[in-house]
């Protein structure tokens, strides 16, 4: 058994594969942010919640001018349906599902990478650290190279009253919980659909960061485990996962809800 956290599991997974990308050619190098590059790369796994929500956001950010291209995992090609499928996401190209000869060049050509339509399959791979897709490969190598990255949680189904997803089960909410404060450490920021256009822009504008003072969508351990204040102020509708809540408990901070 070994005695390694999941962050020094997970780091070392990262480091392998990004070593092997470099050795087959591609740079291990971070991105020059000087250097001309796309915005935002869409990974879409097999989820559909939200998906038209989803779009739109796509939509208005290219009004906005920001490029969106994207990959469709084959689950998601299934749900997706091939006929319009560029405009029906909302961005302007849909790339090759196909492994591409090395990650690193690929990923950093982009901004931000978000996985809008994350599920329960694919949050258990990232969370466990297995490297076995095209879209868990980009995830990895995008932390490994400092881009944000952004999971939407509406197919992930983290909400308790989903009777289809079997959400109605404590020990599947359990599960779920647990994988949100993985992805927490990992280096993901969970959101919901219906912020993903604000936080993208945030994230765009700012160079990779937002700041904000009430927390919204999900709250994970990673999320608050800083916190130096005795008070957080969280928007009503917010998940926070258990060891979130244990460990605000054990620091004595009061979770004070807001209106969002």
């Amino acid at each position: 058994m070994s005695d390694r956290t999941l962050e020094q599991m997970v780091e070392a997974v990262v480091r392998e594969v990004v070593a092997g990308l470099s050795a087959s050619g591609g740079s291990a190098a971070l991105r020059d942010p000087s250097q001309p590059s796309d915005d935002v790369l869409a990974l879409f796994t097999g989820g559909y919640a939200h998906i038209e929500e989803i779009a739109a956001a796509f939509r208005s950010l290219a009004k906005a001018g920001c490029t969106v291209k994207a990959i469709l995992s084959p689950a998601a090609r299934a749900v997706m349906g091939e006929p319009g499928g560029a405009e029906k996401l909302g961005v302007q190209t849909i790339l090759s599902q196909e492994y591409p000869v090395a990650f690193v060049p690929l990923v950093t050509g982009f901004k931000a990478i978000v996985l809008p339509t994350l599920t329960r399959t694919t949050a258990a791979k990232l969370a466990w650290g297995i490297c076995d897709t095209v879209i868990t490969n980009a995830v990895y190598v995008a932390l490994a190279q400092k881009i944000p990255v952004i999971g939407v949680t509406d197919s992930l189904s983290m909400e308790e009253d989903c009777a289809e997803c079997g959400n109605v089960l404590p020990y599947v909410r359990g599960i779920i919980s647990d994988y949100a404060d993985r992805l927490g450490q990992l280096g993901l920021r969970l959101i919901k659909a219906d912020r993903m256009e604000t936080e993208l822009l945030g994230m765009l504008k700012a160079g990779g960061s937002t700041t904000e003072p009430v927390h919204r969508d999900v709250i994970t351990l990673a999320d608050i485990r800083r916190l130096e204040s005795e008070t957080i102020r969280v928007a009503r509708g917010t998940i926070i996962t258990p060891l979130a809540r244990d460990h605000l408990r054990d620091q004595g901070v009061t979770i004070q809800f807001v209106e969002d």
